[in-house]
């Protein structure tokens, strides 16, 4: 028996083609589609090497109800048309479960694995290979190279181990919507205090006019994008913001928001466990560990965290409250948006840190997610919530209130903030 090797990926070759504005066809548009394009555009946002869609030729898909529609501007087609490919164009597979059937239809079809197309985590691979080369300017602006190299060392890792992976845990999937309605059936009958919200779209339309978050904002995820100037909105119209209260947008990163608000005279802070890189001049934006802060008590009045509150690792989700029990003034508020729910305790893990036990919580069921960066994220049911949460607030001597949205599909079909959590004193 003799075993045909499969060809080297020229490296070197990919990272000429980025520079001659290269172009792939995107075979796949199904559930792992839209995470998959937005960590690509996440690479080339994170490497300065535009927009990945200006690099899409066209997109094929065997789903004949989707064929001759457009996505993203470009035409999907049947995969008849790559038979005797003539194109120059390299074919990124964009699926997980269903790239060992489409590779027997390409090589049916003629075409050679890493010569005609690759997965899309080899294409990840090759842009972060060539982009985190030394000699490469591009290389991530202001990191210092051990960061880099390291960060490359993990994902490649990761990538590596992706079919053990797919064995190993199932890929998380969001609360359908029976699961929903399960999941707010279950918070009323344990006398969770919960009132339905209803997004004011005058106001949320308002709000963006008002406060432009920028072009670079998850510039390559529109539907992110919209999704985190909402959450900011809930927190602005939750907490009734003004001028005179000292507000603190917690776990921040790169978030526009503290800086915004700051130059319309609000008193704002930013805080963050890690430097922002984009406002790392700015005196309001602070490295600080929110459960263990050096504010005064009772000296805030106001505390946001956006898609954030999920990632707070081991106790940290209950030492908060407790922080917030310390800080905030006689009439302090906090919201946390979303507040991430599931009909079970679950969270997941991106490939790099999957195997990694000691970011994960003790008796959470434990799924894989496609991005990368994500030591843990966390998703309550209802137990773990009042162990972890409630309880917490109440014996802290606060109270505390949770929202369900009603109308976030009226945004987009996209949007996930389905309960939002509101303490206050």
């Amino acid at each position: 028996m003799s075993f045909q090797q499969k060809p080297l990926i020229d490296h070197g070759k990919i990272h000429m083609d980025i520079q001659k504005k290269f172009k792939v066809i995107i075979f796949g548009t199904g559930e792992d589609f839209e995470g998959i394009l937005a960590n690509i555009n996440y690479l080339f946002t994170l490497y300065h090497l535009g927009e990945f869609e200006e690099h899409i030729d066209f997109i094929v898909d065997n789903n004949k109800d989707k064929q001759g529609k457009c996505l993203y501007g470009k035409k999907i087609c049947s995969p008849e048309c790559l038979q005797g490919k003539n194109s120059k164009s390299m074919i990124v597979v964009a699926t997980c479960k269903f790239y060992n059937p489409i590779s027997v239809q390409l090589s049916q079809y003629g075409l050679a694995e890493n010569k005609d197309y690759i997965s899309h985590t080899k294409f990840f691979e090759m842009i972060i290979d060539w982009c985190n080369k030394k000699d490469n300017t591009m290389a991530l602006a202001g990191m210092p190279e051990t960061y880099y190299e390291f960060d490359k060392k993990r994902k490649f890792e990761a990538f590596e181990k992706s079919k053990q992976i797919q064995k190993d845990f199932q890929l998380y999937q969001n609360p359908s919507k029976d699961e929903l309605v399960k999941i707010y059936d279950q918070l009323k009958l344990s006398e969770i205090v919960i009132e339905d919200y209803q997004i004011d779209l005058k106001k949320y339309n308002e709000f963006k006019q008002e406060f432009d978050f920028g072009e670079d904002f998850y510039s390559w995820d529109k539907a992110i994008k919209e999704e985190k100037i909402l959450e900011h909105f809930v927190a602005f119209e939750i907490l009734h913001l003004e001028k005179s209260d000292f507000y603190i947008d917690v776990a921040a990163c790169n978030s526009p928001f503290a800086f915004l608000l700051h130059n319309k005279g609000y008193d704002s802070m930013a805080i963050d466990l890690n430097p922002s890189t984009k406002f790392a001049d700015s005196n309001i934006y602070r490295v600080a560990d929110a459960t263990n802060t050096d504010f005064t008590n009772h000296s805030v009045d106001a505390v946001s965290l956006q898609c954030a509150y999920e990632m707070f690792l081991g106790d940290s989700d209950t030492n908060l409250i407790k922080e917030l029990a310390r800080v905030l003034a006689k009439k302090g508020r906090c919201v946390i948006a979303p507040l991430y729910m599931h009909t079970h305790y679950c969270g997941y893990s991106s490939p790099d840190y999957i195997y990694e036990n000691q970011y994960h919580d003790l008796g959470a069921q434990l799924y894989y997610s496609e991005y990368f960066g994500i030591p843990f994220a966390r998703h309550y049911d209802m137990k773990a919530l009042k162990e972890r949460v409630i309880l917490p607030i109440i014996n802290s001597g606060l109270r505390y209130k949770i929202y369900r949205v009603v109308n976030e599909k009226s945004i987009n079909e996209n949007i996930y903030l389905k309960f939002i959590l509101y303490i206050y004193r």
